[in-house]
């Protein structure tokens, strides 16, 4: 996470924004799982999956 957090703020987050940015992923990830009642397809890969997508240009465009 800490890449990711870095990645995020060279890219024009600051770190509060990164931050959310980085838990928005997490927290989607974490209810979708909730809400399947046990689906849990390791998590842990899709988390890694996810930040390593996650631009600083996308978060903004959906923060709005």
């Amino acid at each position: 996470m800490k890449g990711t957090l870095d990645r995020l703020m060279v890219e024009g987050l600051d770190r509060h924004d990164a931050i959310h940015a980085i838990g928005s992923i997490l927290m989607r990830i974490v209810f979708d799982t909730v809400r399947k009642a046990g689906d849990a397809d390791d998590i842990n890969a899709k988390y890694k999956r996810e930040l390593a997508t996650l631009t600083g240009t996308g978060w903004r465009a959906k923060a709005g």
